[in-house]
């Protein structure tokens, strides 16, 4: 699946239905290709993620660690149920129209072969990038894949451009970073006026949009390392049809929901949590 990218918090800056009408087999089909992307599985992940986010904005807004009302907080914030409902409300609603042969088609390469080996790999590669250092050892190893693995680094960067993926993560990233200024003013210990914030927001472009093409290639050179390269160039050619855009506007949307509501309530939380408040 496309890989999501939140840039980490800098100290100082802020950071990130199907229809009711529509006929119960299509529900179906599109939850059988949310579950056939093992999605509920790689949010369990990104709660870890937000648990280490967390402790970097108590210790930028909050002068340690937040205490037990933080803690609370955060898990509210990050439950799963919610999380899986804020997805899957992105996700369903942009493949609502998507034919049934298509969304056969995608739930098929993800349960079989190497479609099924990717979603593991991803998810593994997800989960071992919780350590820093496993992070830093896989950007090393991706400054020099071009050289040491041209063949592998071309592929790769096929997928990344057939996914559009920087600009997404781009995007999503800055959406997200502005409601995270919004939650900080709707909760009242922070006045900022809209142009400040939007300015804010695009004064971080250049190093969002750096800071998402390194992830990106080390996440992707480092969670594809066993796949041969033909399965690469097929999960690339399935991006480039029809249903593999729906399915990449689905995820990215799905994930624009998410996390602009986790990044505002996350303002929200930081703010409460500086008047005393609770969410």
């Amino acid at each position: 699946m496309p890989a999501v990218h939140m840039p980490r918090m800098r100290p100082g800056a802020a950071v990130l239905t199907l229809c009711l009408l529509a006929a119960p087999l299509r529900a179906a089909t599109v939850d059988s290709v949310y579950a056939a992307l093992r999605l509920p599985e790689l949010l369990t992940v990104m709660q870890e993620e937000g648990g280490q986010m967390s402790q970097t904005l108590a210790r930028e807004y909050l002068e340690g660690d937040g205490g037990t009302g933080w803690a609370a907080m955060v898990d509210k914030i990050y439950d799963a149920d919610r999380m899986n409902a804020l997805m899957r409300s992105g996700f369903r609603e942009e493949l609502s129209d998507l034919p049934p042969e298509a969304l056969t088609r995608l739930e098929v390469f993800f349960t079989e072969g190497a479609g099924q080996e990717i979603v593991a790999l991803e998810i593994e590669g997800r989960r071992a990038f919780l350590d820093p250092e496993v992070e830093d050892t896989a950007e090393a190893r991706a400054e020099t894949l071009e050289v040491d693995a041209p063949e592998r680094h071309a592929a790769i960067n096929d997928y990344i451009a057939a996914n559009d993926l920087v600009e997404m993560n781009v995007s999503g990233a800055l959406n997200a970073n502005l409601h995270f200024y919004q939650g900080l003013v709707d909760g009242g210990a922070f006045a900022m006026a809209e142009e400040e914030m939007l300015r804010e927001v695009w004064s971080q472009e250049a190093a969002t949009r750096e800071e998402s093409q390194v992830w990106l290639m080390a996440y992707l050179t480092f969670a594809y390392a066993p796949l041969d390269l033909a399965d690469i160039h097929a999960y690339a050619d399935l991006s480039k049809t029809a249903a593999g855009q729906a399915m990449n506007r689905a995820l990215f949307a799905g994930f624009e929901t998410l996390y602009n509501e986790i990044y505002h309530d996350l303002g929200l939380a930081v703010s409460f949590q500086m008047t005393g408040e609770d969410l």
